[in-house]
C-alpha cells in the first residue's frame, strides 16, 4: 500500500472512531437524561409548586396517579408536567376534599386525561367548586365515593390504602371544620416504606386518627393543611413517626413557628412546596427527596 492510500485508510478510520464516539455519547447522555427523570421500577412522588393548595402526581413506571389539583390556576401547572413526562392516562384521582385549593384543576383534569378512576370523599359539600364537580362525573361509572377503608393494587408491589373518617358523624356537625376534618387520607406502601397523605384535617379529625384504628406508621407524611399548626398535631407525629415531612404552601403562607419547632423537636426533615418543586423517590428500601 502506498503512502497516498495508507493516509487515506488512516483518515476514514478516524472518521469512522469519532463517529461513533459521538453516537456513543450521544446514547450515553439520553440514558442518563432517562434514568435521572424517569427512574425504572421506583415510586416517584411530585409534590408540585402550586402555592396554599395541594397538587402531587404519584408514579410508578408507566403508572401514573394524582392527589388532588390545586386551584383553578394550577391546571397549567399540572398539565405542563404531565405533557413534559408525556403522560396522557392517568389511573387513578383522588380528591382528598371540596376545598377550592384541592380541586379547583380536577374538572379540566377530568375532561382533558383519560382517568381510570376518581375516589372522592363520601359527604355534600357548600364549597363553590362542589356543584360544576358532581355535574362532571354525573353518570360516570368510574367515580367512587369512599366511605369506608379501600385498599387497592397501584402495581403489583405497591398498595394503598384509602382512609376516610372513621366516625364522620361529629366532623358533619361542625359548620367550619367538615370539609377539612372529612378529608380522605392515603397510605401507600412500597417495599418496607410507607407514605401518608393527610389532606387537611384539623384538630378533630387528627384526634380520630391519632386515636383510631388505622395504622399510621409512615416514614414520610404529608403535612396537613399547609403548615397551619394544630394543637393536636403532636399525636399525629407522635404517632405517625416519619422521617421525612412535605408541606405544600405560598411564600405568603409559610409553615407556622410552631409547626417548625414541633419537625424541629422530632428530627424529621422537612421540605416546603413554595420553595419549588419536591419529588421523593423509593426503591422499596430507601427513600430520597430532592428539590
Amino acid at each position: 500500500m502506498n503512502n497516498k492510500n495508507a493516509r487515506k485508510l488512516i483518515i476514514l478510520i478516524a472518521a469512522i472512531c469519532l463517529i461513533a464516539g459521538i453516537i456513543s455519547y450521544g446514547l450515553y447522555r439520553c440514558n442518563a437524561k432517562k434514568s435521572n427523570t424517569d427512574p425504572q421500577d421506583k415510586l416517584v412522588i411530585t409534590n408540585l409548586n402550586v402555592g396554599k393548595a395541594d397538587a402531587a402526581v404519584i408514579q410508578y413506571n408507566d403508572i401514573v396517579g394524582i392527589i388532588d389539583t390545586g386551584t383553578e390556576e394550577a391546571y397549567d401547572t399540572i398539565d405542563a408536567y404531565l405533557k413534559k413526562h408525556e403522560i396522557s392516562d392517568i389511573s387513578f384521582l383522588l380528591l382528598t376534599h371540596y376545598d377550592q385549593d384541592h380541586i379547583g384543576s380536577a374538572v379540566e383534569i377530568i375532561n382533558n386525561y383519560s382517568i381510570g378512576t376518581v375516589y372522592l370523599p363520601d359527604y355534600e359539600s357548600e364549597k363553590e367548586y362542589y356543584p360544576a364537580l358532581m355535574d362532571c362525573i354525573s353518570g360516570k361509572d368510574n367515580a367512587i365515593f369512599a366511605d369506608n377503608m379501600q385498599s387497592m393494587d397501584f402495581a403489583d408491589n405497591i398498595s394503598m390504602d384509602i382512609l376516610p373518617a372513621e366516625d364522620p358523624g361529629p366532623l358533619l356537625e361542625s359548620d367550619k371544620n367538615r370539609d377539612n376534618d372529612m378529608s380522605l387520607c392515603l397510605m401507600i406502601k412500597y417495599g418496607s416504606c410507607k407514605f401518608l397523605f393527610t389532606g387537611d384535617i384539623e384538630n378533630d379529625r387528627i384526634s380520630q386518627m391519632a386515636d383510631g384504628s388505622y395504622d399510621l406508621s409512615c416514614d414520610w407524611i404529608k403535612i396537613p393543611h399547609h403548615g397551619v399548626y394544630d394543637k393536636k398535631e403532636k399525636k399525629l407525629i407522635e404517632k405517625a413517626s416519619p422521617a421525612y415531612a412535605v408541606i405544600s404552601t405560598s411564600l405568603e403562607k409559610a409553615p407556622d413557628d410552631k409547626l417548625k419547632e414541633l419537625i424541629k423537636e422530632n428530627d424529621i426533615k422537612a421540605y416546603v412546596t413554595m420553595n419549588g418543586d419536591i419529588t421523593t423517590i423509593c426503591d422499596g428500601n430507601k427513600i430520597t427527596v430532592n428539590q
